[in-house]
């Protein structure tokens, strides 16, 4: 199943070349019979095999140093969340404040609010729990939603028009991934 997301890289970029639009189908109809073998054997395997294939993925990123590309084309591609974190949260976690940049400088003030980039389309090896801190009137649009936000789900219009206006997000909690 294509995301539009998808679907556009798909017109966009890589249908120019049709070697590179061969190798990716074969590549999505290995990863596809992965993924189905697995889920007969049911929920445990499908998740083992998921997850050994984003670290297959990962070691493929940073073997071949494709990283900062692959951050650069997310981001020319606008596949970016732009959040505000304050320091004093950024100081609580600070693996998270490093993988985002973030220079400590001693004279910002705890509620400083800081404004990040952030590149999504990428496997995540971190859990992050944030929260947006609304002002005041904008969290009525919120009172009824139940919402979980990822980067797997799209977000319904009215929490997507709240989140807008988001003062700065709270950091909840962080944490690595095992490897």
């Amino acid at each position: 199943m294509y995301s539009q997301e998808s679907l556009q890289l798909l017109k966009n970029v890589l249908l120019a070349d049709s070697e590179l639009r061969h190798l990716l189908h074969a590549l999505i109809r290995c990863v596809e019979l992965l993924l189905i073998a697995s889920n007969r054997g049911g929920r445990f395997k499908i998740y083992g095999v998921n997850a050994a294939l984003q670290t297959a993925f990962e070691k493929v990123a940073e073997d071949f140093d494709l990283m900062s590309s692959i951050q650069s084309f997310l981001t020319e591609r606008g596949c970016v969340d732009k959040r505000k974190y304050r320091v004093s949260d950024l100081r609580k976690f600070p693996d998270y404040a490093r993988i985002l940049g973030f220079k400590d400088k001693k004279t910002y003030k705890p509620d400083k609010l800081i404004e990040f980039t952030i590149p999504r389309g990428w496997i995540q090896n971190y859990r992050l729990m944030v929260s947006p801190v609304l002002p005041h009137g904008a969290d009525r649009k919120l009172r009824d939603a139940d919402y979980i936000l990822d980067s797997n789900r799209p977000i319904p219009a009215v929490i997507k028009e709240a989140l807008a206006e988001a003062l700065y997000w709270k950091i909840e909690s962080f944490s690595l991934a095992p490897t």
